[in-house]
């Protein structure tokens, strides 16, 4: 994607309608989330940050990292499911 120029008197980049052009048509490209898919997505990170606050408040209690298993008993759920990532997808 092209650069844009910097005015130097307001240190702002002032762009072209030709890269303004270029960026819709990239954006065009990938495909929008669902509304459904905006929901579901959005449950999982608040669940996901949820799970993160329990496990650093875990973490000041017990003055060290918690271990998968205090951190599952903690959050009372099996041992496998906090270990999952937001970027980890399930198979099968």
């Amino acid at each position: 994607m092209p650069t844009a120029n910097v005015n130097t008197k307001t240190k702002q980049p002032t762009y072209s309608a030709d890269m303004v052009r270029t960026y819709l048509h990239e954006i065009g490209r990938v495909p929008l989330l669902t509304h459904e898919q905006e929901i579901i997505y959005g449950k999982q990170v608040q669940t996901m940050m949820s799970l993160l606050e329990k496990k650093e408040e875990l973490a000041q209690n017990l003055g060290k990292e918690p271990s998968l298993q205090e951190w599952a008993k903690e959050v009372n759920m099996e041992e496998k499911t906090p270990q999952k990532s937001p970027g980890t997808r399930r198979t099968g």
